[in-house]
């Protein structure tokens, strides 16, 4: 039986207090980011900025199965684990990206 593979946005801002634990997740989060890539199932990436230009989150795309695989995925990252990202405030919703052209 086969399984289709659907889409998710996450937007998953970082606690106030999170940079020293970025700093030192970073490595793992980014190595765990090219596997996915590779792989197909990270599509997108890339940090957000608040109005000075200062990193406060990321947002980032997955493949999977279901929403609650795309969670499992994104709990198993780096910055989940060292409480870098604030689950409280992520958000994670399928999504269809649009063809531009």
């Amino acid at each position: 039986m086969s399984t289709s593979l659907k889409s998710y946005l996450c937007y998953a801002p970082y606690f106030p207090d999170a940079l020293p634990r970025r700093e030192l997740a970073g490595p793992d989060h980014k190595a765990l980011v090219a596997q996915r890539a590779t792989a197909g199932i990270m599509t997108l990436g890339g940090a957000l900025l608040d109005e000075a230009g200062n990193v406060i989150g990321n947002c980032l795309a997955v493949v999977a199965p279901s929403l609650a695989e795309a969670k499992k995925l994104l709990e198993a990252d780096p910055y989940f684990l060292n409480h870098v990202w604030d689950p409280s405030k992520m958000q994670v919703t399928e999504w269809r990206q649009a063809k531009l052209v």
